[in-house]
């Protein structure tokens, strides 16, 4: 499909599997449980479409945009989002590989979904500042006292 436009469109479900999507617009669409697998998509462009649980496998995607969509548990198996903008959207329990993801355009808000993506545990210092927060963590050295202290069942 080329030059394709789908305005406020009830996709649920849809297998778009196999397809050669190119400048193809999707605005406001609900394409959640869609299938885009083995597909290739070119320059298109996803606007506040709701992509939940949507698959990606095996999909070639370039010079797309994803902005403000509902991205949530949506699966990426053997996809490279290297060069997607995906600012705006919901991230959180959306499923790429960590490689996948390099290269992909991000906002500032959507770092701590990626961070959790990755396993990583992100939380905020217990003070104001992160000169506080340093200047109160000693470490073992010559007879100081120190704020690190082992487990308290020994180990």
């Amino acid at each position: 499909m080329t030059d394709t436009e789908f305005h406020r469109t009830r996709l649920t479900g849809c297998n778009l599997s196999g397809t050669n999507l190119r400048n193809a617009l999707f605005y406001r669409c609900k394409l959640d449980l869609s299938s885009f697998h083995d597909s290739q998509l070119t320059r298109c462009l996803f606007q506040e479409c709701d992509l939940r649980e949507a698959d990606f496998q095996n999909t070639a995607l370039k010079r797309v945009i994803v902005r403000a969509c509902d991205l949530r548990n949506t699966r990426y198996p053997s996809t490279s989002l290297s060069g997607i903008d995906l600012r705006g959207s919901q991230l959180a329990g959306m499923h790429a590989d960590t490689n996948a993801l390099q290269g992909a355009l991000v906002d500032p808000f959507q770092v701590a979904d990626i961070a959790s993506m990755l396993g990583l545990v992100v939380e905020r210092l217990p003070t104001e500042s992160i000169n506080e927060y340093n200047r109160e963590i000693r470490y073992p050295s010559a007879g100081k006292h120190t704020l690190i202290e082992p487990d308290s069942d020994g180990q």
